[in-house]
């Protein structure tokens, strides 16, 4: 039976908190129940889209230099998201 769609998406961040005040921030996603790891995680939504963020520790660096996360989210109103991330940067660099 093929696949019909998908659950979630996961990623590592750094800093679990200022990465999910970012996805909130830019893509008004929201908090929902989380399972509990050995690591610190949150899930996020965004309509029926998840989004899991486990933070990672200096152990979990990626081996390559050029290895990298991607998460590319539509957005309708593109405009308003740029600015909205262009906000959120600037505010996230002046912490």
């Amino acid at each position: 039976m093929p696949a019909t769609g998908f659950n979630h998406v996961s990623i590592r961040a750094r800093q679990l908190d200022r990465s999910v005040r970012f996805y909130e921030d830019v893509f008004g996603m929201e908090r929902i129940p989380t399972y509990d790891f050995d690591a610190p995680t949150q899930y996020l939504r965004v309509g029926d889209l998840q989004l899991h963020v486990f933070e990672r520790g200096e152990a979990d660096e990626p081996r390559r230099p050029d290895a990298a996360w991607r998460l590319v989210l539509y957005h309708p109103e593109t405009d308003q998201t740029s600015r909205r991330r262009r906000a959120a940067s600037a505010a996230a660099a002046a912490r």
